[in-house]
């Protein structure tokens, strides 16, 4: 009977603890999302430093839970864009990753937004 008690905290905790991090890609209309590139470079589960395509030619992939120093390139056609690095304190937080990108005046601009414990912003706008 005790078992049962606990339950609902159990699913409670497994409902959030199965939270992924999100990544949102915005282009504007000039810009070609398979023309973009990101990558990051983090710490995986061995604790070993390892790269990661997160976006190539406008396909998403899975963003590691790697914590510390999360090492982040954005490539257009090939040229760097902005590079940052975004520290996380716990592998467990997630993050809701937002890239905004768009041509104003030929200037290749951007708006990243990472939403979450480690929150960060970065622009040159």
């Amino acid at each position: 009977m005790k078992s049962i008690k606990y339950l609902p905290l159990i699913l409670i905790f497994s409902l959030f603890s199965c939270k992924k991090n999100n990544l949102n890609i915005k282009t504007s209309e000039n810009i070609k999302r398979s023309d973009l590139k990101i990558k990051l470079k983090t710490l995986d589960e061995n604790n070993k430093l390892k790269d990661y395509i997160i976006f190539n030619e406008g396909s998403k992939n899975v963003i590691p839970n790697g914590y510390g120093e999360n090492d982040w390139t954005v490539f257009y056609k090939d040229s760097l864009v902005t590079s940052f690095r975004h520290f996380k304190t716990n592998r467990n937080h997630k993050h809701d990753y937002d890239f905004d990108f768009d041509f104003v005046n030929d200037k290749f601009e951007y708006l990243i937004s990472i939403d979450g414990v480690d929150a960060f912003n970065l622009s040159n706008k």
